[in-house]
């Protein structure tokens, strides 16, 4: 549940791809994907990388929200 007058930080395709990037190919951990690309919370990352393993696609999933937010 979101609180009033609490804002979302949102994640630019780049970064969510190299979040990806850095748990499948280096191995490294969320934890530390969180610190290094400055993500607020690591489930954000946890959930990225569980798209990505299913197939989904991350830029469409970017492209959905961005246009959500054009039309508010």
């Amino acid at each position: 549940m979101t609180k009033k007058g609490q804002s979302f930080r949102q994640y630019s395709l780049d970064v969510k791809m190299e979040a990806v990037r850095l748990v499948n190919e280096e191995h490294m951990s969320i934890r530390e994907v969180t610190k290094q690309l400055d993500i607020r919370n690591k489930s954000q990352v946890q959930s990225w990388v569980m798209k990505y393993r299913a197939g989904e696609n991350l830029q469409l999933t970017t492209l959905l929200r961005e246009c959500e937010h054009d039309i508010r």
